[in-house]
């Protein structure tokens, strides 16, 4: 089955947009989770439960989609992607995976909330994967920088 012709990953597609949400998981034409959050944090949360539930081979709709969202999704077995707005690494890595994508706006890079740089989560999973992190070390490695943004002023603190 083409990626476009997938009836999961459509539909996350759909409630995406027509809800305004930060990302949508799909299961069996079912809406397993959803967020309105823009942040990685309520993605790894419902990435944990899927995981939790074995739920696996469902399909990620993102509102926006660096290596950071894309690397949870396939911590979370995700089958599918599809990205409103989707970074360059994200996509290589997508691609270097073997993940089918659908996207509508793809960028350089995934900038911080201020627009004044590269956003942490997003070099941190950069670098993680330089590194040669496995997921289940990314996915900490970004819980962790959840904790470190929580008390970290506007002007965004690089993630451990």
């Amino acid at each position: 089955m083409r990626v476009r012709d997938d009836p999961d990953l459509n539909l996350a597609r759909s409630e995406l947009e027509k809800d305004e949400l930060g990302f949508v998981i799909v299961k069996a034409q079912r809406v397993v989770v959803s967020s309105r959050d823009h942040g990685i944090g309520d993605l790894i949360t419902a990435a944990e439960e899927l995981r939790r539930d074995r739920v696996s081979a469902a399909a990620l709709a993102d509102r926006i989609a660096g290596q950071a969202a894309l690397m949870v999704g396939c911590w979370a077995a995700i089958r599918a992607l599809h990205a409103g707005l989707i970074s360059e690494a994200a996509l290589e890595e997508a691609r270097r995976r073997g993940l089918p994508v659908t996207f509508r706006r793809r960028v350089p890079r995934i900038m911080n909330r201020q627009r004044s740089g590269p956003c942490p989560f997003e070099l941190a999973t950069s670098q993680a994967i330089e590194q040669g992190l496995t997921l289940d070390e990314i996915v900490v490695r970004l819980r962790e920088g959840l904790g470190a943004m929580s008390w970290a002023p506007a002007s965004d603190r690089p993630l451990p």
